[in-house]
C-alpha cells in the first residue's frame, strides 16, 4: 500500500453523501482545498503573526533548546529578527540574528512560487460549492 492512499484514507475516508443539502459534500471539498494549500496557509499566516506580533515581548519561547534549558541556540533571536525586518528596524534585526532579513526573503519567495504555482494549475478554484 503506497504512501499516498494511506494519506488518502487516514486524513480523507471516503463518506457516503446521503445529506439532500449537500452540506457534508461542501465541508468536504473545503477539506480538499485547505489541504492542497497548506504549507501555503501556513507560511501566510506566519508573515501576518510575525508582522503584528510586538519583538521586544519575550514571554513565551518555542525553541526546545531554550524550553530544555541551554544557554545557546543557534537559531534563537531568529523570530525577533524576523519581527524587526517586518518593522523596518533593519539594525535591530541585524543584532538579534544576522539571517533574519535572509528567513523573511526565503519566506516570501516560498509564498510567491506556491501561489504562482496554484494560478498556474489552477487549484484555487474550489468546484462544485
Amino acid at each position: 500500500m503506497g504512501f499516498d492512499k494511506i494519506h488518502k484514507m487516514v486524513l480523507l475516508p471516503k463518506i457516503k453523501l446521503n445529506d439532500k443539502s449537500g452540506t457534508l459534500k461542501n465541508v468536504i471539498i473545503i477539506i480538499k482545498f485547505i489541504r492542497r494549500h497548506l504549507e501555503l496557509i501556513i507560511w501566510v499566516t506566519a508573515l501576518i503573526f510575525l508582522a503584528f506580533s510586538n519583538p521586544e515581548s519575550h514571554t513565551y519561547s518555542l525553541c526546545p533548546l531554550d524550553n530544555l534549558g541551554f544557554e545557546y541556540c543557534p537559531g534563537c533571536g531568529l523570530g525577533r529578527s524576523c519581527m524587526n525586518v517586518l518593522d523596518g528596524d533593519f539594525a535591530e534585526s541585524f543584532s538579534n540574528h544576522p539571517l533574519g532579513i535572509f528567513a523573511i526573503f526565503i519566506i516570501v519567495f516560498r509564498i510567491f512560487v506556491l501561489t504562482k504555482n496554484a494560478i498556474k494549475y489552477k487549484t484555487f478554484k474550489i468546484k462544485n460549492l
